[in-house]
C-alpha cells in the first residue's frame, strides 16, 4: 500500500543501492548485500534505515546503542536516554518517525543540515520506500502518512569521549 507522506517536502536524490560516497559513507560491505539479508555490527538489518543511521553515527564517533537495546527505529525515542531528545535540529542528529499505524517500524533519518531560516531538515537515509535505496530528502518536522499524523523526534547521540569526527 502506498501512503502520502506529507513530512517529505522533496526528494533531492535517490540512488540504488548506494549514494555518492562523499554523502553516503555507508560501508561497502553492507550496501553490497540485499535489504535485510545480513546484519551490521550493531545487529541492524543491512541497507535498512536503522543500520545506515547507526553506522553513520559510529563514523561520527558516537556511542550508538545496538538493536538489542533500541529495537526498531520507531522505538528509539522511547528507549534512548531522555537527555538525548532535543528540539533544535542540528547536523548529525537523528530524526525518527515514531512507530504508528501507517509505519509500524518507524523510520530513522540522519540530519545532514537544517534549511536556513526554518526547522526543515535535509536528511539522508536508506530504505524510505522499502527498496533499500540511499536517499536524501527535505523533511518537515511534522507531517502525516495517510491519515496518521506524527512529529519527527530528534535524537542527539553523544560522542564517545576522545572520539574525533
Amino acid at each position: 500500500m502506498t501512503y502520502l507522506n506529507t513530512a517529505i517536502i522533496s526528494i533531492l536524490y535517490r540512488g540504488s543501492p548506494n549514494g555518492p560516497a562523499e554523502l553516503d559513507r555507508y560501508p561497502e560491505s553492507l550496501y553490497s548485500q540485499d535489504v535485510g539479508t545480513g546484519l551490521d555490527s550493531l545487529g541492524y538489518g543491512t541497507r535498512d534505515c536503522g543500520s545506515a543511521v547507526a553506522q553513520w553515527k559510529l563514523l561520527d564517533g558516537c556511542a550508538m546503542p545496538p538493536k538489542s537495546v533500541l529495537g526498531l527505529p520507531g522505538h528509539w525515542a522511547a528507549k534512548v536516554d531522555p537527555s538525548w531528545i532535543v528540539t533544535d535540529p542540528q547536523p548529525g542528529d537523528i530524526a525518527v518517525i515514531p512507530s504508528n499505524s501507517a509505519l509500524p517500524k518507524g523510520h530513522a533519518i540522519y540530519v545532514s543540515c537544517v534549511a536556513q531560516g526554518t526547522t526543515n531538515i535535509v536528511g539522508k537515509s536508506y530504505n524510505t520506500m522499502e527498496t533499500g535505496d540511499f536517499e536524501i530528502g527535505l523533511w518537515a518536522l511534522s507531517g502525516s502518512i495517510g491519515t496518521t499524523n506524527f512529529n519527527l523526534v530528534l535524537i542527539r547521540v553523544p560522542a564517545v569521549s576522545g572520539a574525533h569526527k
